[in-house]
């Protein structure tokens, strides 16, 4: 193998080793991210989503107003770029229903994040009767 040849491929190889160790992407854009999701009724309440952020991943928690209690809850992740969409999906089960103003408690826990400074966005997106969705926040972390 002629020199040349034989130094490209130690340096591509030492590329893909510092790459891999540092936590560089490889996902391609619009991949979904892992999301363990969980969801309970708190009858009512408010405030503002919290973020932590853990190796490879971020820990998204919050409250999501709804007009009846017969929701189901679910959660995914989606990375575009370096920003980090999350999505709470709420979706109005189709059941004779009280209507009382509700509240549920979200968990999201996102993992196979990558290394580095993401956006991440949370939104709210409301399916039944009424469909729609809802910018709640966008913040920047340094994923570790």
């Amino acid at each position: 193998m002629p020199i040349l040849a034989r130094n490209t491929s130690r340096w591509l190889m030492t590329v893909q080793i510092l790459l891999a160790c540092h936590g560089a992407s490889t996902m391609p854009d619009g991949a979904s991210l892992p999301v363990e999701f969980s969801s309970s009724r708190i009858y009512s309440g408010s405030g503002s989503p919290t973020f932590e952020v853990q190796p490879r991943a971020i820990h998204v928690t919050g409250i999501v107003p709804v007009n009846t209690p017969c929701y189901d809850f679910s959660g995914s992740a989606t990375l575009r770029g370096d920003t980090v969409d999350v999505v709470v999906l709420a979706t109005n089960q189709p059941r004779i229903c009280q209507q009382v103003l509700s509240a549920y408690k979200f968990d999201a826990h996102i993992t196979r994040v990558p290394s580095g400074i993401h956006t991440v966005t949370l939104r709210y997106k409301y399916q039944g009767v009424l469909n729609y969705e809802t910018l709640i926040a966008t913040t920047d972390l340094a994923v570790p």
